[in-house]
């Protein structure tokens, strides 16, 4: 009788740490990777008017954003190039952020991280706030770049966090 308990407590010891070790391996495994990336353009003032969280994995979808992002601004129609920089999607993604209009000159933001995780791409942001002089000074901060990064990993979410200073 206490060998077949022994038996059965061992079974199921085996059977839990079976079902656990994966689990555990992906955390032990799980170390996140910072991914360089090169900025494509950065402005204080000629990103849009709303803000922008995007990462961009098509030829298509970058010329979209491109339009969306820079062209469109009414208060420097046309400023930048009609066509967006070359990117290869088939090795980079292009991530963007922007602050949208807010109050003051000289406002910034800027993509300080990209990490892959087990969770997918998290991109680490700060915003800087402007200086505000009159009523008619305004900011639309906007930071474009371009990274390697695993498509296997942006199928699993893409998270922005912002950081404080």
């Amino acid at each position: 009788m206490f060998m077949i308990k022994s038996r059965i407590v061992a079974v199921v010891l085996i059977l839990l740490s079976l079902s656990t070790t994966p689990r555990m391996q992906v955390c032990a495994q799980g170390n996140p990777v910072d991914l360089k990336f090169l900025t494509i353009a950065k402005s204080g003032a000629d990103g849009p008017t709303t803000p922008q969280f995007r990462v961009i994995t098509t030829r298509k979808g970058w010329a979209a954003a491109w339009k969306d992002c820079t062209n469109n601004n009414p208060l420097h129609p046309g400023r930048a190039p009609a066509e967006p920089p070359e990117v290869d999607f088939s090795k980079e993604i292009v991530v963007i952020v922007a602050a949208g209009r807010s109050l003051g000159s000289n406002a910034a933001v800027t993509i300080t991280r990209l990490t892959q995780t087990d969770e997918g791409l998290v991109v680490h942001y700060q915003v800087t706030p402007g200086q505000v002089g009159t009523a008619d000074d305004y900011s639309q901060p906007i930071h474009i770049v371009r990274a390697g990064a695993d498509g296997a990993s942006l199928a699993k979410g893409v998270r922005f966090v912002r950081e404080s200073k």
